[in-house]
């Protein structure tokens, strides 16, 4: 009887080596070990153990990669250690930078890479993130590969690696994260969005779908706004938080303080940002402490004036204006009259910002309930000033209500709507209820980990009045102690 399988003719696609995948071509065959990879870099010899361990991580193995960057810091002179990214990057040649053409299961593959590379850390939350924007980038389906699937893919490649830090899943080799970043361009025929584009609607999604006192992500969503400079995310960021986002994300003061002036001189919003950003940038310098609680109640948002808006709402009547813009331009405007005590004109501005807000009506969407929040408590402290005490009450305690009930996790606008509130009290002989909106305020404060309430001076003036009230001598000469201390 015949053998078949010592008769069978030899078929050659079963044994020639299979063709180099595009990662292969472009960027080099992987090693997948150090010792494979020393034999394959040509100056291999001049790299120390540690050396070629750091060249070893950093290209992901990736031969080609590691030989080029080696070969153009020796004809340069410069330290084969050397990490200086850009000096990495200018010794990175155009030829290694992918180009994402075509439409197939490799092409995915490199435009969700460069998905991932668009984020600064590559947390659980950052996954979601990346998986959602290849998703709304509407990348065309290749051999049914999801991004899941693709992931799994990259892993494989090892142009994503496992982390072994305790918040990080993955990670992407330093120097295929460079590389990958450069890419600007993308075939229309694989996705409808660029990656910067992809990941901003992921975000901007993300944010949008979040409750209005939920956290978690925030970090990420701001992280990857400064990277792909996607600017919008960080104004949706305020209008919807406001001063709150210093303590969500303890990446935000650095995130506002980067935006360029050319975004700024056409956006109030972001520009009140930065401005708030400045100020308490400024308390965590003088203070040396990072700790939000401590920042945020020793920083006064409420004094923060920006000439540069000055004059919006009236003289460039014609300006187009979103709501979110009238109601910061609105209450910056009445702001600066109020503190120059010029309290008619602060109404009069309060009056046509609110009359703007009506005339867009149902054309466009109303401001967020966060900046018509601080119009409130704005046009509230502006009543108070004109000893218009019950109005003052009134449109205060919109504040609280909408703090207690959207954000009730959160200091602002809870703590300056509870002691403003107070002082409308002082000012309208409520004394019962004035004691118990103070009494609100540090309770809610201690909550949020703050030792004083945002306005503590107003609030020691309320209960030094109290104290007054009641001829309580000894706790007034307590409180006029704490006075000079605040």
């Amino acid at each position: 009887m015949t053998d078949d399988h010592t008769n069978r003719a030899v078929n050659p696609h079963e044994t020639a080596t299979p063709p180099p995948s595009t990662f292969d071509a472009q960027w080099g065959p992987r090693a997948y070990s150090e010792a494979e990879f020393a034999a394959a870099i040509e100056r291999s010899d001049v790299l120390s153990e540690s050396e070629l361990t750091q060249f070893f991580t950093c290209a992901g193995g990736r031969t080609r990669v590691a030989d080029i960057l080696l070969r153009s810091r020796l004809n340069a002179g410069v330290p084969v250690a050397d990490t200086d990214p850009d000096r990495i990057d200018a010794q990175l040649p155009p030829a290694l930078t992918p180009v994402v053409d075509g439409v197939s299961r490799e092409s995915a593959a490199l435009f969700l890479l460069t998905l991932f590379a668009w984020t600064s850390r590559i947390t659980s939350v950052a996954v979601d993130l990346v998986h959602a924007a290849y998703v709304a980038a509407e990348v065309t389906d290749t051999a049914n590969a999801t991004a899941e699937d693709l992931t799994s893919f990259l892993i494989d490649e090892g142009l994503l690696t496992i982390s072994t830090g305790p918040d990080e899943v993955f990670a992407v080799p330093a120097l295929i994260r460079m590389l990958v970043r450069r890419n600007t361009a993308i075939d229309p025929r694989l996705a409808g969005k660029n990656p910067r584009e992809a990941l901003g609607a992921a975000a901007a999604d993300t944010f949008g779908r979040q409750r209005a006192d939920e956290r978690s992500g925030l970090v990420e969503v701001v992280d990857v706004a400064v990277e792909t400079r996607n600017w919008h995310i960080l104004e949706r960021a305020w209008a919807r938080r406001s001063v709150n986002v210093f303590l969500d994300a303890s990446t935000a003061v650095e995130a506002y303080l980067s935006v360029p002036e050319d975004v700024l001189a056409t956006n109030p919003i972001l520009t009140l940002a930065r401005s708030a950003a400045r100020r308490i940038d400024s308390t965590r310098l003088r203070l040396r402490t990072d700790d939000g609680p401590t920042l945020l109640a020793a920083t006064d948002f409420d004094s923060i004036v920006v000439p540069e808006l000055h004059g919006l709402l009236r003289e460039e009547a014609a300006l187009p204006l979103s709501a979110d813009e009238v109601a910061v331009v609105t209450t910056l405007e009445a702001r600066t009259h109020r503190l120059n005590r010029e309290n008619r004109l602060a109404l009069e501005i309060l009056k046509a910002g609110r009359d703007r807000l009506r005339h867009l009506g149902l054309s466009h969407p109303g401001p967020t309930l966060m900046l018509q929040s601080e119009l409130n408590l704005e046009h509230g402290r502006n009543l108070i000033v004109a000893g218009r005490f019950p109005e003052a009450m009134s449109m205060l305690q919109r504040v609280v209500q909408f703090a207690e009930i959207y954000t009730p996790n959160s200091p602002h606008p809870l703590l300056p709507g509870l002691v403003e509130t107070a002082l409308a009290g002082m000012g309208h002989g409520h004394g019962s209820e004035m004691d118990r909106n103070l009494d609100r305020a540090r309770e809610a404060a201690s909550r949020f980990g703050m030792e004083a309430l945002p306005d503590e001076h107003t609030a020691l003036c309320i209960e030094l009045m109290r104290s007054l009230d009641r001829l309580d001598l000894a706790a007034a000469e307590q409180i006029v102690s704490a006075l000079d201390t605040a």
